[in-house]
């Protein structure tokens, strides 16, 4: 399966399997928008992401 260049939207993103799925994704070449209530650990994912060649295009916090 072809994943570069798709978008992938990843609930809980900020630990766990969902952390596993983000990292796996981003290695693909997947765009992502990860989603997690610590904004600590999303951003420890965001950097692990990062460094696997994903662009951070910058945080959106809702609340």
């Amino acid at each position: 399966m072809q994943l570069k260049g798709k978008i992938a939207v990843v609930t809980g993103g900020s630990d766990g399997i969902g952390r596993h799925i983000c990292l796996k994704l981003a290695a693909e070449g997947c765009r992502l928008a990860i989603l997690g209530r610590n904004s600590a650990r999303l951003e420890a994912v965001v950097a692990d992401t990062v460094a696997l060649g994903w662009a951070k295009r910058g945080p959106m916090h809702l609340t």
